[in-house]
């Protein structure tokens, strides 16, 4: 059967309603430009925790004058102190301050040949006829700390003694937003840092018998 659009009695109900849409539908996609797909915002990456890297203070003579005589042996071989750290992050610095007539002994050239640490010698200050080799230690160490602290990217530091004397660097490089750590002989530790650790400005105490 032919249809005219033009005669209304061919028309079943409901057509002259679908051609007039169908009309509509073509004039609109003529007028509308294309749709544009927008793509989905980008999911932004979690960053990777940061690495934790360590620079070491190690004051020998602290160390060595206040481990019991049955520990002795940890200063013959210093894993029990770096294979921990190394386990949490890298080591980037790591020096062992000496007065000058311990230069040549055998831990001394353990620390140095074999793990890396680099002797700072502390020349002995005099005051009177008194040699003071604690003084001349303490402020070597103290200087070369902070300036590491302050203008490297190292995340923790790690005091090896327990001389109430680097309290004030410890505090320094907790403001600097570093994370402390102190490993002290068990006789060798001041009230100072456990106060400190109390107060959240020392991270870690550790004690060696």
């Amino acid at each position: 059967m032919n249809i005219s659009l033009n005669d209304p009695a061919q028309i079943t109900p409901g057509t002259d309603h679908k051609i007039k849409t169908s009309r509509f539908l073509k004039f609109f996609k003529k007028i509308t430009p294309p749709f544009i797909k927008r793509k989905a915002p980008a999911v932004p990456a979690i960053p990777e925790p940061k690495q934790r890297t360590f620079a070491i203070f190690m004051d020998y003579r602290n160390l060595e004058l206040h481990l019991k005589k049955g520990s002795r042996e940890r200063l013959e071989n210093f894993s029990w102190l770096l294979d921990p750290i190394l386990q949490e992050g890298k080591i980037v610095f790591a020096f062992v301050f000496i007065p000058t007539h311990y230069i040549a002994l055998a831990p001394i050239m353990q620390l140095s040949h074999i793990h890396h640490f680099f002797p700072v010698v502390c020349p002995r200050q005099v005051a009177g006829a008194v040699t003071k080799d604690h003084d001349s230690v303490d402020n070597k160490l103290e200087s070369l700390a902070r300036d590491i602290i302050q203008h490297s990217d190292i995340t923790d530091i790690v005091i090896i003694s327990g001389d109430a004397d680097f309290s004030g660097l410890a505090t320094f490089a907790h403001w600097q937003q570093k994370k402390v750590r102190v490993i002290s002989a068990l006789r060798a530790l001041s009230g100072r840092f456990i106060e400190m650790h109390r107060t959240g400005t020392v991270d870690t105490v550790k004690l060696i018998e």
